[in-house]
């Protein structure tokens, strides 16, 4: 089941990476609220998810991918968001 989670992750996160480069357009991170993380659409959570590891590794320098620390994430800021909408996604990490 976790290899299977983290497989899908990485099929969201790569079948994104070309339509999201050909509509970039600049997001702060730490301006989107819950509210509109839980309107997203699954690939797009998806990207988010992987954004916020990669910020949280960055602070701790590790260069680590760990699928039951993802999937752990993952059940975080859902919970977060759902409890806190008003709230940035970064405020569900820090």
């Amino acid at each position: 089941m976790k290899k299977m989670l983290f497989a899908l992750l990485c099929a969201g996160l790569m079948s994104l990476s070309l339509p999201v480069a050909s509509h970039a357009e600049d997001l702060d991170m730490g301006e989107i609220k819950c509210e509109q993380l839980m309107k997203m659409g699954d690939k797009e959570r998806v990207l988010m998810i992987f954004w916020l590891d990669g910020y949280l590794s960055q602070k701790k320098n590790n260069t680590l991918m760990d699928q039951e620390w993802m999937q752990k994430l993952v059940k975080h800021v859902s919970e977060y968001c759902t409890k806190n909408p008003s709230e940035t996604v970064l405020s569900s990490v820090k």
